[in-house]
């Protein structure tokens, strides 16, 4: 998990697809509990597309992350350079849900593209260099109309 010190590492954080930034302070005693806990889900190999910042509010004048900070902890997550959600307080069990919830996104867009790239099918020997192409959304439709006549 990188440390969000310097202007330069505020900027830096909001060129990843998915961030979660830690706000926390030195001098704040349920952040330094849950810690060890954000430590680890920073580092667990399921979350390796998502990049992990801790912010410390007194540190950096003027970041604007400051105007959704209002308690500490506050975990911001990003998708591109946008905030999405916000947990505040020591709720680590919610920011591993969303955690999760990005992942389970991950592999739904991934697997999408997968999906929705055409496919080209060759033609009988009767078609030589005739080609069909069958889109995603025409085998759903398929499925679709072959499910009704069960």
């Amino acid at each position: 998990m990188e440390s969000i010190n310097t202007y330069e590492k505020y900027e830096q954080s909001l060129t990843h697809p998915y961030t979660m930034i830690k706000a926390t302070a030195s001098w704040c005693s349920p952040c330094q509990k849950i810690h060890p806990q954000i430590v680890q889900l920073a580092e667990n190999q399921k979350y390796n597309n998502i990049n992990f910042y801790e912010y410390d509010i007194d540190n950096v004048d003027d970041c604007p992350l400051q105007e959704y900070i209002k308690v500490v902890p506050t975990f911001l997550f990003l998708e591109e350079s946008n905030v999405v959600k916000i947990i505040k307080g020591s709720d680590v069990r919610g920011v591993e849900g969303y955690l999760n919830e990005i992942v389970d996104k991950i592999e739904s867009d991934r697997s999408d593209e997968t999906i929705t790239q055409e496919e080209v099918v060759e033609g009988d020997e009767g078609d030589e260099g005739n080609e069909v192409t069958i889109t995603q959304e025409e085998v759903e439709g398929e499925v679709s109309e072959m499910g009704q006549y069960k």
